[in-house]
């Protein structure tokens, strides 16, 4: 039911926006002091931490590795993959065995160890006598003969094993999609590894106590590529087997297992840029399916922007002299917390604009990679808490190599934390990241002003998903209360006024007069919905628009303007908020210049359009929204994104159904190539266009049926999306009973419309068109909207 790009809400999933992660320690350590006096307390508190981590255990420890060289070969067609792992490791002390991991799903049948420097040829080689299996995916070599203590050995292991199928294998993985242009099946290779999982493409040592280098090689078919952790060192035609190609990388620097990356495709390069560092430049670049390039340029230089940020918040240079971006066609999930070092899986149609999700990867370069968690699970904890000014610190002193421990992490926050004035004394870091990190649902907090005596009373719940009240009632968060006034519209300096301590109410005093609004939760600092009383609401909406018009007033800040007006929208939704407010709140919009706030909340109102689709109140709201974009562009949006025009089709802009319906073939051929070149989602609104009544020539119609993969599933989405009326679901029940089994990969979309359907019946229309209707009728003339 919620559609935002920070705190998006999709069929009862939360997906936590890691731009909103790092604000979180804000609230915990500090948010009320921004000192550098913060910095140094909890320097020394962590100092401990440091050392501890310097010194963690890897049993067992009698060999240790010196350097990994990986050779594999992923088969994609078959779905199975084979290799050769060599490890050069050091004895620490005799033994007649060597104990690494490898995955039950690896076939290891020999090995070979060897003594890299002998007095004599004689005592080169060591005899395996056996290699066994135990519990807990153990592969033991056991000797003929006894290491000696300080001598560098090698072991060569051949292997083989199977590709996971799909996303959620959390190992090396394949997924196939279908090539717009042609409809051929395409398959792809990804490795998507956790500190548990490495062991399950390759035989190795405990996955991250050691980091060591690797040097990796892939070999691939001539007409495939591949991507790895380091820039390609060359690639060779393979001697007796045709059709083949070696790839051969760089050294990486001293890394875990787990921080293995592969990528084998047929994806293309679309674009790079360079960032000169003093310890040398940094190639980013961005690789995508052929009909996507021209989307993706842009995409390389907003990544270099990022990175430059994380270099400047973090004070340590990118690690690796190459980061690729990969655009994954459908929609990408990884079974891990993190991605690869150096190779960035993304969904194709996260990628513009929504910089945050891209930001969540690219921190992972450092704080997954760089310097690597001791136990992957408390990453998604840890991870989630560590702001910029904690997580230098710790960066700036922890070299490739170390690793941390999440307990000794808390305490040092805790103790920093203690020192700053305005922190609850009560509550400790752990107990306020538990309330948030322990559960699957996010809080709803109202204000209720009492404008009489400048006070309000504040209230958590729990944000009921879906229009489906939830089970639990006894959740309660720990919530930093902070707000802005006109007087004060600072949300990176502003402190909490006061903090919910897991109280379900508190009471706010000394708030600004009943002339003026307040913001709470602003530059969205935490993941909660913020709900007023309509005297606020209306406050804010006059204040926004009014600001926007006249420049001699002060602006509240993008990124806050922006979560109020998603907040409207997505309270709507959840039938949390009068839909008429949201619609008051939308008058800005025709003078909002700022394109980011325009990219983020065109997808709410696209999900109220497909709300409305085949309503009486359809294409009066999409006929307002077109308008207040059109107001807006004729006003001047600065850096206008390039798929402006496709903005405009979504809301069946008449000169855009023109061009499709009437024009030329070239731009007939426009039309058609921009539906290819977007993502599922984004097709839908186009294919429309293209339908009605542009196929009137049997010339387009075979280019047209040519594209039939795209099409078919437009076409599905078409048919299949939500109704609001009951009328609406008993017909896409009965569809769906005649032609079950023939959606073919569009059978899961079909199935889960026909639920979100059922959900929404008459009520809701009963309840909210009604609403919408007057309201648009009422502030709108077709030419303007109506100043009350």
């Amino acid at each position: 039911m919620f559609v935002t790009c920070s705190c998006c809400i999709v069929s009862g999933r939360v997906c936590y926006s890691m731009m909103w992660a790092l604000q979180l320690i804000c609230w915990t350590v500090a948010l009320c002091s921004t000192s550098s006096g913060v910095l140094a307390r909890f320097q020394d508190h962590s100092a401990h931490l440091i050392k501890r981590s310097a010194q963690s255990p890897d049993p067992p420890e009698n060999v240790l590795p010196k350097l990994y060289h990986l050779d594999i070969q992923p088969y994609l067609e078959e779905g199975t993959f084979s290799g050769s792992m060599r490890i050069t490791v050091t004895c620490k002390r005799p033994t007649y065995n060597i104990t690494l991991r490898a995955g039950e799903n690896l076939q290891v049948t020999d090995s070979v160890v060897k003594q890299t420097q002998t007095e004599s040829s004689e005592d080169g080689d060591v005899r395996v006598s056996g290699v066994r299996r135990s519990n807990d995916d153990l592969l033991i070599l056991d000797l003929e003969q006894s290491l000696v203590e300080g001598r560098e050995y090698q072991l060569k292991i051949p292997f083989s094993g199977s590709l996971g199928e799909g996303r959620l294998s959390g190992k090396f993985y394949r997924d196939s999609y279908i090539e717009p242009s042609l409809g051929d099946k395409r398959w792809y290779a990804l490795t998507d590894l956790s500190t548990s999982s490495a062991h399950n493409v390759f035989p190795c040592f405990s996955d991250d106590s050691h980091k060591t280098p690797f040097l990796i090689n892939i070999v691939r078919k001539d007409n495939l590529s591949s991507l790895s952790n380091m820039p390609l060192l060359g690639s060779q035609d393979i001697p007796n087997k045709k059709g083949w190609t070696l790839d051969r990388y760089q050294m990486t620097p001293p890394m875990s297992p787990s921080s293995v990356s592969i990528f084998v495709s047929n994806f293309k390069l679309a674009g790079s840029t360079i960032i000169q560092n003093t310890n040398g430049p940094v190639n980013v670049s961005i690789y995508g399916q052929e009909n996507l390039l021209g989307q993706l340029p842009q995409v390389s230089r907003d990544v270099s922007t990022l990175v430059k940020v994380a270099q400047r918040q973090f004070g340590v240079s990118f690690p690796l002299p190459a980061l690729s971006i990969i655009a994954l066609p459908k929609e990408y999930q990884t079974a891990t917390n993190h991605s690869g070092w150096g190779v960035v899986p993304i969904q194709d149609n996260h990628l513009n604009l929504q910089l945050n999700k891209l930001y969540s990867s690219i921190v992972d370069q450092w704080f997954q990679h760089w310097a690597t968690p001791q136990h992957d699970p408390s990453t998604i904890h840890v991870k989630k808490i560590i702001a910029d000014y904690v997580y230098k610190q710790y960066l700036s002193q922890v070299s490739a190599g170390k690793t941390y421990i999440q307990d000794d992490l808390w305490h040092a926050m805790t103790l920093a934390a203690d020192e700053e004035e305005g922190f609850p004394k009560t509550l400790a870091v752990k107990t306020i990241i538990n309330s948030w990190f322990t559960q699957d649902h996010i809080p709803l907090v109202e204000v209720n002003r009492t404008y009489s005596n400048n006070s309000a009373i504040v209230e958590q719940h729990i944000l009921s998903i879906d229009l489906i009240p939830s089970k639990k009632d006894d959740i309660r968060w720990a919530i930093p209360l902070i707000y802005l006034t006109p007087k004060n519209l600072d949300g990176d300096t502003a402190r909490p006024a006061k903090w919910m301590e897991q109280e379900t109410q508190v009471e706010l005093s000394g708030l600004p007069s009943a002339e003026d609004f307040i913001i709470v939760n602003p530059v969205e600092g935490s993941l909660f919905m913020v709900n007023y009383d309509m005297t606020n609401w209306n406050l804010l909406a006059d204040y926004i628009r009014t600001s926007l018009q006249n420049d001699s007033l002060p602006q509240i800040d993008r990124v806050t303007r922006t979560k109020v007006i998603q907040d409207t929208f997505n309270l709507a939704f959840s039938e949390k908020l009068d839909y008429g407010v949201t619609l008051n709140m939308s008058r800005a919009l025709q003078y909002e210049r700022d394109n980011l706030v325009w990219f983020q909340v065109n997808n709410l109102i696209l999900h109220l359009r497909t709300l409305l689709f085949g309503t009486r109140a359809g294409d009066l709201v999409q006929r307002y929204f077109l308008f207040l974009l059109n107001s807006a562009i004729e006003r001047g949006i600065p850096n206008a994104p390039d798929n402006q025009e496709h903005t405009l089709c979504k809301l069946a802009d008449p000169d855009c159904i023109r061009m499709l319906t009437s024009g030329t073939d070239e731009e007939f051929d426009y039309g058609l190539r921009a539906m290819l070149n977007k993502t599922s989602n984004e097709r839908l609104r186009i294919l429309r266009c293209l339908a009605s009544g542009c196929l009137t020539s049997s010339e387009r119609m075979e280019r047209f049926e040519n594209k039939r993969p795209a099409v078919w599933e437009a076409l599905i989405k078409a048919a299949t999306s939500p109704y609001l009326t009951e009328k609406g679901y008993e017909r896409l029940e009965s569809f769906y009973k005649l032609h079950e089994g023939e959606f073919g990969e569009q059978e899961v979309l079909v199935k889960g419309n026909l639920r979100d359907s059922a959900h929404l019946t008459t009520k809701w229309e009963g309840e909210n068109l009604p609403t919408i209707v007057s309201w648009v009728q009422d502030n709108w003339d077709g030419n303007r909207v109506v100043t009350k």
